[in-house]
């Protein structure tokens, strides 16, 4: 268990336009999670607005963030697209780069069936040269995929390796573990929010890919040491502590407003904007999750 425990980080972008991508901003933020001890980054998840940014911006992130991290953690890049030949260019591209693996998020808006997520994600195994990472998000996408139809995409593709579950209650997630890893034991099983880790771990998954990590990774690398020492107390005192600390997503529309206005005290992000068409943080959201993540 101990072995594959790692909490990973989906990357916050910083901005320095509603289209523009502040590179150096993004680089100084990569440095704030290693030295924190995280064990890698999803860049172009959820979090890093990956559907509202042109693919020329995505690929110059992808080919900055591989060479400066330089092996120094996990390298994951989201790469889902409505259009799967989209997907594969990205992720072939990734995989160029140096990536570890890539993340794929089905296609959003008519919900798949069974056979149409077989078809998706079975078309990206076969055509991308690297490890695939399936980004199950049921709240995003409409629909969620089923743990036996995850066991059969595996089994008939190799490189797809692990799955990131993105729902709040853990029980999908131990159907996935108690599905996928009781045949392949080596897949992982990723949690999609922070006060899931140690739930994930004692199910038998493999940890979380969750996004407080970007403003407190010193918190989350600390509750997963407490998880690999076996320390029962810190580890019901992180897990109360990641209960409270989940509220860090209500303070804006989307949540990571609030959170690059925290990066930006932090002196790491120079501006907090989000890309169009959302809005800033307004100051009174700003001042309020700073209040708040005082507590922590």
């Amino acid at each position: 268990m101990e072995d594959m425990m790692k909490y990973i980080t989906p990357t916050l972008t910083a901005l320095k336009s509603k289209t523009e991508i502040d590179v150096p901003s993004c680089l100084k933020h990569y440095d704030f999670l290693i030295n924190a001890g995280i064990d890698g980054v999803a860049i172009f998840g959820s979090s890093g607005e990956f559907p509202h940014l042109s693919v020329e911006e995505r690929k110059g992130l992808v080919s900055a963030a591989i060479k400066h991290i330089d092996k120094r953690m996990q390298v994951l890049i989201g790469t889902g697209d409505m259009r799967v030949e989209e997907c594969i260019a990205m992720s072939n591209f990734a995989f160029e780069q140096g990536a570890d693996g890539v993340m794929v998020v089905g296609p959003w808006y008519f919900a798949l069936t069974d056979a149409d997520a077989m078809s998706y994600f079975g078309t990206v195994a076969e055509k991308v040269r690297g490890n695939v990472y399936i980004y199950n998000y049921p709240d995003r996408t409409g629909y969620s995929i089923a743990p036996d139809v995850v066991l059969e995409l595996a089994k008939r593709h190799p490189n797809i390796v692990g799955i990131k579950d993105t729902i709040p209650d853990m029980a999908h997630t131990v159907e996935l573990i108690q599905t996928v890893k009781s045949s392949i034991p080596s897949f992982e099983v990723l949690s999609g929010f922070d006060h899931n880790f140690a739930s994930n771990i004692l199910a038998g998954g493999d940890g979380c890919i969750a996004a407080v990590s970007n403003v407190r990774p010193d918190l989350c690398a600390a509750w997963r040491d407490a998880m690999k020492a076996r320390d029962f107390d810190g580890t019901m005192k992180y897990q109360q502590l990641f209960n409270r600390i989940m509220g860090v997503y209500g303070f804006s529309s989307p949540f990571m407003a609030a959170m690059k206005g925290l990066l930006v005290d932090a002196g790491i992000f120079a501006s907090g904007t989000v890309a169009f068409p959302y809005q800033e943080a307004t100051k009174a959201q700003i001042f309020a999750v700073r209040e708040f993540m005082r507590g922590f």
